[in-house]
């Protein structure tokens, strides 16, 4: 529902699928989120027949979201996952088709690519700032363009959101698990942009959403070129995030995923990895920015809190969204919007 402003949804097409959906057959997530998608997409498919650019691209980038949902949550091994996401990708690539600022884009990182999109705020191939966008556990680069990256170029600012190890394409399609050391994957993504004469690379923060906050705060801790930090909610230790997580967490099967663990044991073991420190957090030498819920459930606040307390550098806020103007769930995904402007703004 978060994307709906931005066009990544509809109100009313949520709604139905919320109703549809059964508590007691979890399998039904699927089946309603697809279901959904799939006749949206027929309609995209409609609209673009009739050459309606507006309206196909529009559905089409609902479809993809649905499908997207619809992926989510089915084992690894359902020969339906793979079709989902990339009949996914398909979509939303094809709603893109009225967008020329955003670019598809394959960022060169060690031995392979990592999928991602350029949202373009530059008018005349002037260098403008440029920010590159993390997502979370179980986020994609799609997702990040409807939760931040879209809005950019409002702002002058051009946008970088990539699929690092661990998530969507990089994961789904090449088979990357996630991994502690991110500076390497945030190293690969300034360096990409570095060689853009339409990126101002002095002017390159960092920023990164729900796992992204351990992924983007261990990148500026080493990777010194990035001209500021937005840690859009915080994740100080994953390895406790999922040891305090009951057995029957619906993201479990996830963690299994992205780590290629095939136990919660082994799980938790490989992200006990996935932790800050006093000596880490020190470290960052820009500006940052620490942004959490107080009701977050997913990643306490006191993480927040955590990192801010550990910063050295004189340039460091916070600002905890309070449940009475909204926001104060996990990365704001309550109210989008304010989450935009404060980061924007």
């Amino acid at each position: 529902t978060c994307e709906a402003p931005l066009g990544g949804s509809a109100w009313g097409e949520v709604q139905r699928v919320l109703e549809e959906l059964d508590p007691e057959h979890p399998a039904s997530w699927g089946e309603a989120w697809g279901k959904l998608g799939y006749r949206i997409l027929e309609q995209a498919k409609d609209a673009e027949k009739a050459d309606i650019p507006p309206l196909s691209s529009a559905r089409y980038l609902r479809a993809s979201g649905y499908l997207r949902a619809a992926e989510l949550f089915l084992a690894d091994d359902d020969p339906k996952r793979k079709e989902l996401y990339e009949t996914s990708i398909d979509c939303f690539r094809k709603g893109l088709a009225d967008k020329p600022q955003v670019e598809t884009v394959e960022v060169p990182f060690e031995d392979t690519t990592l999928p991602g999109y350029f949202v373009n705020a530059s008018k005349n191939g002037e260098p403008v700032p440029t920010v590159y966008i993390i997502s979370g556990v179980d986020g994609t680069a799609e997702m990040m363009y409807f939760a931040l990256a879209q809005r950019c170029p409002e702002f002058g600012i051009s946008a970088l959101v990539l699929d690092g190890p661990g998530n969507g394409g990089a994961l789904k399609l090449k088979g990357l698990k996630s991994r502690f050391d991110y500076e390497k994957v945030a190293t690969a993504a300034f360096e990409y942009l570095a060689a853009r004469k339409d990126v101002d690379e002095t002017k390159t923060p960092i920023l990164g959403a729900s796992m992204g906050g351990y992924y983007c705060v261990r990148a500026a801790a080493f990777e010194h070129r990035f001209c500021a930090l937005v840690v859009f909610g915080a994740c100080y230790d994953y390895g406790a995030v999922w040891r305090n997580r009951p057995p029957e967490h619906r993201l479990w099967p996830h963690a299994l995923l992205i780590s290629g663990t095939d136990s919660r044991e082994a799980a938790t073991a490989y992200f006990n990895k996935f932790v800050l420190a006093p000596d880490i957090v020190g470290n960052i030498k820009c500006p940052t920015h620490v942004m959490h819920g107080e009701n977050d459930v997913q990643i306490p606040v006191s993480d927040a809190y955590k990192v801010y307390d550990e910063l050295t550098v004189a340039d460091k806020s916070i600002r905890v969204f309070a449940a009475a103007e909204g926001g104060d769930v996990h990365c704001q995904l309550d109210h989008g919007t304010i989450a935009q402007e404060d980061i924007l703004g």
